[in-house]
């Protein structure tokens, strides 16, 4: 369900164009991360989607504002302290350095 939520708020980013989407993306990633392990598959996901786009060149100032600011909230939230042990995201993201 998180994955859903997660991948229907970036949907809803791209078609508004809208920075506030696009913090509920990150939100719901943060709460994806916070409660469950299945963080690294979304986000290795987007940046695929992402990279798709550009190489089919749909590149649009409206998928700049819904992967940009996910990223940037999304690894700064999920980088803050857990209730469970876990190991960083930051190893699972590979096509989010690669992007």
């Amino acid at each position: 369900m998180l994955t859903l939520a997660c991948r229907f708020l970036l949907l809803q980013t791209l078609n508004t164009g809208s920075l506030a989407w696009s913090a509920c993306t990150a939100l719901a990633y943060w709460y994806m991360v916070a409660s469950w392990g299945g963080y690294s598959f979304i986000i290795n996901l987007i940046p695929i989607h992402c990279l798709a786009c550009i190489f089919t060149g749909r590149l649009s100032t409206r998928l700049y504002v819904a992967y940009a600011p996910f990223i940037v909230m999304g690894t700064l939230e999920a980088g803050a302290p857990q209730s469970h042990p876990s190991p960083p995201p930051f190893l699972g993201c590979v096509f989010l350095l690669g992007t």
